[in-house]
């Protein structure tokens, strides 16, 4: 396919306005192609005016479109200026190349640089794979700028999205010998838990390479409105650096996310009491340390003491739970404070918490699962113990009632899995035999999903706010093996397991190329033998994960699903996964969970000396990364199945016309179904299709219309049809009728018109001579003008329809261009006539002519309609003899006698005879004439004859 690509890739890209001497510099290209993507380079000018290449990076989009990015290492960022251009090329290595741009290289900014970004900030730019950040007018989280109109948000008009992964960067800063501050105005709300935990977070990071990437602080929880923060840059005086402001978040629940404003480079610090900034970056060991935290305030729970006092200046205060003032059932609740994010559990035996937090005013807020959050003011002053307790009151429970059919049939469908995507806690149903289910869940609007092996699962938005009933059809998702995925080699050089349950390894998995979608229907993973690890164990357990925009896994699709290794290098693990009916679309994820520490685990095996498909990813700590390239490649596999597709009948084409009944019918179908052929509705032949996913079926059609439709079944259920095509089968020739030439005709043109009539249901083409003739459409009439060459002139039409029959008329036409020559004509001398007398007249020419005379009086020289001819008759071959007998009272001085002969072919000649008649009534003259008189008459011109002339 691509070595026939003759179109070359588009890209677009914008020149930074300016850079920043000796740093790093991004530099990305949006390429587009219409089949394939083959890759970018950036070539640049280095400080020796020599050009230098770096292959650009895949950074988001996919094969047909894409963002390719690269980093210019600081050394060759030099001098005043940078010049660069673009080179895109697609996969059939069709390559395009842009125009040199010249960036201005500046020093970075400094202590004294301030931005309030009422202006479009300049040098400001944004990375990573899914960059949400905006410049402008607030419209959601704090709806406004702390100054001016423009703030930088993650998302001005709302909340921020899943997977957030983007760093707004600022221009180059070049921090100074004796240290600098990085001080902004900082408004956050991030997704964190009731314990504290920062699921999703904003960071102030540093890079002097824009590769490689420090933490100076974190930002999560919630600000509780616009707060300064200051960040301090002097661990990197006498540098020029890159700062900019992370934002991540993971794969579920959003929230406002992070506005900045008023940012500012300063000599000296605000000494800011409660700095946002000051968070620290939580670590596993620190998450450990926070743990063990929350077990001593459960031990301080548990004490009789109601204040605690510390070696600090300022002294902390609690606020408790006391006994026996709330009746009710006790909850397995969460006790937090809003103004610094602080929370406790309830003790679930009797609901009791107790905190210990500064003197203040505060806001409680306690929430448990089921029920509704309730916020409760509390101040606790100087050496007290305040109590706040809380009666929750349980939400309102609704349930949905429904069948399950089949979209195709009609029939109910059991043994399909009905859950709640958002809530865990709502165990899923099955449907009964009639396809029967109900589910119950607190109010609130959820996403139910239905999940039915060969069916295509389906998602529901559903309110639960009171009981209803909901019917849902599925369709049905037929499918057929498609075969293992996978990017080892086959055997195994080492294997690997972790210290602790709960992590994993996975591999991405993708779809070969022209599927999009797939059920996975079984793990393979290869395992080490029973030497290691010793003494081992066969549990683990597999999942599947989606693909995430980040390149990780981005949500668990299936799983934790038990299975049991089978520790042997000479066997494979096969974990069947399809009851479970995954289904993805696209690249996915299995994956392999450690469910015991080691070693009483078994041990996944790797390739270790095989090409690395860099596929390998790990999961430590509920986090996941790619594995390290020197641990090879995961011995891990997936076996899918495609769904069933629609069968094409390749050829005969659509519209096809043919003369011939026996045709032979050629098309694809999914490997191991059958096709049962349809000529208008009817069954004509059969086939089953092997891997090759070919067919081949010899039919005999109708005549006229036949409509063929190829229908795949599996397991003797239709599942899918091909489109329709049509053929024609004509064995009727065309009608042809020549009207105006008749064979034999002669003619004495050059040219000639023939027309005649045509008919034929699917005429194509009339042709005369071989030449196209133009037909009239509606009255089937045709003609065409044609050239004659001298004597016989053979003419042929040939009408032929579209499906090959053809009918033949033949006329010859006999063509002569040359009137024939008179020779040896008589009288050649004057011949002196008086009425009653004859004279002959004679000529030579070719025989069969149609030969006449005429006899020209003075007075009707001039060519007349009047003048009678008389014909001449052939007495021999060629020679043609007249006679003709003055009439009474004719005289004439001179008449002429002109010759008219023609032959068949409409030619014609004239000549006249080169003696003349002299013509009287036989009385002489009256005076001189032209001629002398016959007696004693006078002349015809009044002078004075002579009598007894002579002829």
């Amino acid at each position: 396919m691509y070595n026939q690509d003759a179109v070359a890739p588009t890209f677009e890209h914008s020149a930074p306005g300016q850079a920043y001497k000796n740093m790093a510099l991004s530099l990305s290209v949006d390429v587009q192609d219409d089949l394939r993507i083959g890759g970018a380079t950036l070539h640049f000018l280095n400080s020796d005016g020599e050009w230098q290449e770096l292959e650009a990076e895949l950074s988001s989009g996919n094969e047909t479109e894409g963002t390719f990015s690269v980093i210019v290492p600081a050394e060759h960022v030099s001098g005043d200026s940078f010049t660069y251009k673009w080179g895109v090329r697609d996969y059939a290595r069709n390559t395009v190349e842009s125009e040199e741009y010249v960036v201005a290289l500046t020093e970075g900014i400094t202590v004294g640089y301030s931005e309030d970004f009422e202006n479009n900030p300049e040098g400001w730019t944004l990375i990573g794979s899914k960059n949400v950040w905006e410049l402008g007018a607030p419209t959601s989280g704090p709806n406004g700028a702390v100054s001016g109109e423009n703030v930088y948000a993650t998302n001005l008009a709302g909340d921020y999205p899943s997977n957030m992964n983007g760093t707004l960067v600022m221009p180059g800063v070049s921090v100074p010998e004796d240290g600098a501050y990085l001080q902004f105005k900082d408004w956050h709300i991030f997704e964190q838990s009731s314990t504290g935990t920062a699921y999703d977070y904003g960071r102030v990071v540093v890079s002097t390479d824009m590769v490689n990437w420090t933490n100076l602080a974190q930002f999560n929880g919630d600000s509780a409105g616009w707060k300064d923060a200051e960040v301090d840059l002097s661990a990197y005086a006498g540098q020029t650096i890159y700062v900019g402001f992370f934002a991540y978040s993971d794969g579920s629940v959003a929230k406002a996310g992070w506005y900045i404003d008023d940012v500012v480079l300063s000599d000296t610090s605000l000494n800011l009491a409660k700095n946002p900034a000051d968070k620290k970056i939580v670590t596993n060991d620190e998450k450990a340390e926070k743990e063990k935290e929350a077990a001593l305030d459960k031990e301080a729970n548990a004490s009789s003491k109601k204040n605690v006092a510390k070696p600090s200046k300022d002294k902390e205060h609690a606020v408790e739970k006391q006994e026996n003032k709330v009746s009710g059932i006790p909850l397995d609740a969460t006790v937090s404070v809003l103004e610094t994010g602080r929370s406790v559990g309830t003790n679930p035996q009797d609901g009791s918490y107790s905190m210990v937090i500064p003197a203040g005013s505060y806001t409680l807020v306690a929430e448990t699962y089921g029920y509704r959050a309730k916020q409760q003011a509390v101040t606790v002053g100087a050496d007290e113990v305040a109590t706040a307790n809380f009666v929750l009151e349980e939400l309102p429970k609704a349930t949905v009632t429904g069948v399950v059919t089949s979209q195709k049939s009609g029939n109910p469908i059991a043994g399909a899995t009905v859950l709640l995507v958002e809530d865990s806690n709502v165990n899923p149903v099955q449907t009964d035999e009639n396809g029967s289910f109900s589910i119950t869940a607190y109010e609130g609007s959820y996403t139910l999903k239905v999940l039915a092996e060969d069916y295509v699962g389906q998602e529901i938005e559903v309110t639960f706010d009171q009981d209803k009933s909901l019917d849902i059809a599925l369709e049905p998702f037929f499918t057929v093996p498609g075969g293992e995925i996978g990017y080892d080699d086959g055997t195994a050089e080492n294997a690997r397991a972790f210290y602790d349950a709960g992590n994993g390894w996975a591999v991405k998995m993708s779809l070969p190329e022209g599927q999009k979608q797939a059920i996975v229907t079984e793990g393979v993973f290869q395992f080490h033998g029973t030497d290691w690890p010793s003494p081992g164990a066969t549990p683990f357990a597999v999942e599947v994960w989606s693909a995430g925009e980040n390149g990780l896994p981005g949500k668990k699709l299936a799983g934790p699903i038990n299975a049991e290794a089978i520790r042997d290098l000479n066997q494979w693990t096969v974990v069947d996964l399809r009851e479970h009916n995954i289904q993805v679309d696209g690249d996915f994820y299995m994956v392999y969970i450690q469910t015991v520490p080691y070693p009483n685990s078994p041990g996944l095996a790797t390739d270790e000396n095989g090409p690395n498909a860099k596929r390998s990813y790990q999961l430590v700590g509920g986090a996941w990364e790619p594995s390290p390239a020197d641990e090879g490649n995961y011995m891990i596999r997936a076996r899918v199945a495609y769904g069933v597709a629609k069968p094409t009948i390749t050829d005969p084409v659509n519209g096809t016309l043919t003369n011939e009944a026996a045709v032979s019918v050629h098309g694809t179908a999914s490997p191991t179904t059958s096709i049962s052929l349809l000529n208008n509705g009817e069954e004509v032949g059969t086939a089953d299709i092997g891997e090759d996913g070919q067919f081949n079926i010899d039919i005999e059609l109708a005549e006229g219309e036949n409509t063929l439709q190829a229908v795949t079944y599996v397991n003797g259920e239709e599942a899918t049809e091909s489109e329709t095509v049509t053929v024609t089968l004509d064995t009727i020739a065309p009608e042809l009728n020549i009207a105006n030439i008749k064979d034999g005709d002669r003619t004495n043109r050059e040219t000639i018109t023939v027309q005649g009539t045509v008919s034929d249901t699917n005429l194509s083409t009339v042709t005369v001579n071989g030449q196209q003739a133009s037909v009239e459409p509606e009255s089937g009439t045709f003609s065409k003008r044609i050239l004659l060459d001298q004597g016989e002139n053979v003419i042929e039409v040939v009408a032929t329809d579209g499906a090959g029959n053809t009918t033949t008329k033949v006329v010859t036409v006999f063509a002569d261009f040359t009137a024939p020559e008179i020779t040896n004509i008589t009288p050649n001398e004057d011949k002196h006539l008086k009425a009653g007398q004859t004279v002959l007249i004679s000529f030579d020419s070719e025989a069969g002519l149609d030969a006449s005379f005429a006899v020209h009086l003075p007075l009707t020289n001039i060519q007349s309609s009047n003048v009678t001819e008389l014909p001449f008759v052939e007495t021999t071959a060629g020679h043609y003899v007249a006679y003709w007998t003055v009439p009474s009272g004719v005289q004439a001085n001179g008449a002429e006698i002109e010759l008219i002969a023609k032959d068949d072919f409409g030619n014609e000649t004239r000549a006249k005879a080169a003696g003349k008649l002299y013509i009287t009534d036989g009385n002489g003259n009256n005076g001189k004439g032209n001629d002398k008189g016959n007696g004693n008459g006078k002349g015809n011109n009044n002078g004075k004859g002579k009598g007894n002339g002579k002829n």
